[in-house]
């Protein structure tokens, strides 16, 4: 009898201390949502989420921002605009990196992509929270801030990690392109800790990495242009790619019947007005994406379309009519889902 209970006994300890352990196994976390780099920013990694990488994911996201950001008073980049005319500015190997890929864009487009919009950006001030509806920058400002604008005057002396702007009054800004890398250097954790799939939204600059968790590709909607709140227009399959749309729909206002959106001309001063509506990206390199939006906007239709060809990027253009143009080599991989939208061959 002794023995029986001595059994029983410890076949209940046994159990106690499975269930104990199962209970303090922590449960996955799906997604999460912070604000980062001035937007909301979505990381999902399903089943594979937990506290500790998300936390080391949105710590490197919060450093990036404190190094990128304009608004951000100790930034590097503030410190490099207030020393404009003045000195060089030691920076780190993170933000001399991307001050670098974005002369190699401007350069790539002839200035349509530029990191020395600084001070249009500024002047505009199209943020879509504080928009200027009341009066528009007269002429004589835009004509001035443009002139602040020649990124051949964006000094780097890549052995010291300096970087300069050679005149007074000058203002990086690379909004075009700092989503973009952050995703990127997400990327860079994400392979650290084995994760074999996830979605990384950035304020609608998205990372789909991997596959799905039954190995099929993503499908990933690009959102209709003439209405946020309505369900996608065009679908894109892709494995392990970044998706970036640039868009006069994300921060604009409207004065005198006439469109002010937040993609300025590094040519006019004045928002970009070629007849397109939104270009969307798909790159593997999250960065390339976003600089690429931009850049390709900026070039309009038949020029982007040309570009996006010939360096065989893939990319979607819309036009204000309602017309859909698909590079080379994306054209096979999207499916219209909104009739009212026409692509053209």
């Amino acid at each position: 009898m002794e023995k029986e209970m001595q059994k029983f006994t410890l076949a209940i300890i046994s159990f106690l201390c499975i269930s104990f352990f199962m209970s303090c196994t922590p449960s996955p976390i799906p997604q999460k949502t912070q604000t980062a780099l001035n937007t909301v920013c979505t990381i999902q990694l399903f089943e594979y989420g937990t506290e500790k990488i998300y936390t080391k994911i949105f710590d490197r996201l919060d450093e990036i921002e404190k190094r990128l950001s304009v608004t951000i008073s100790s930034s590097e980049i503030a410190h490099i605009n207030k020393a404009a005319g003045d000195f060089p500015v030691k920076v780190s190997a993170d933000t001399f990196f991307l001050i670098e890929a974005s002369l190699s864009f401007a350069e790539q487009s002839r200035s349509a992509f530029n990191p020395a919009m600084g001070p249009l950006v500024s002047l505009w001030n199209i943020t879509g929270f504080n928009p200027l509806e009341d009066s528009l920058p007269l002429p004589e400002q835009v004509s001035k801030a443009l002139q602040k604008t020649d990124y051949s005057k964006i000094i780097l002396n890549k052995d010291a990690e300096t970087v300069f702007l050679q005149e007074e009054g000058m203002a990086l800004d690379l909004g075009g392109i700092a989503k973009g890398w952050a995703a990127d250097e997400l990327m860079i954790i994400l392979e650290e800790h084995k994760i074999p799939y996830a979605i990384v939204n950035l304020g609608g600059n998205i990372y789909a990495y991997g596959s799905k968790g039954n190995g099929e590709a993503w499908n990933i909607g690009i959102k209709n242009p003439f209405d946020s709140n309505a369900p996608p227009v065009i679908k894109i399959e892709t494995y392990s790619a970044s998706i970036v749309t640039s868009g006069v729909y994300e921060r604009f206002f409207i004065k005198d019947g006439v469109m002010y959106h937040h993609i300025l001309d590094s040519a006019t001063g004045y928002s970009v007005q070629n007849g397109l509506v939104s270009v969307t990206i798909v790159d593997p390199s999250s960065m390339t994406a976003d600089a690429l939006s931009t850049l390709v906007f900026a070039l309009g239709r038949e020029k982007g379309l040309s570009y996006m060809n010939e360096k065989k990027i893939k990319g979607i253009l819309i036009t204000k009519d309602y017309e859909v143009y698909a590079s080379d080599v994306l054209r096979d991989s999207i499916e219209i889902l909104d009739s009212a939208f026409i692509l053209i061959n």
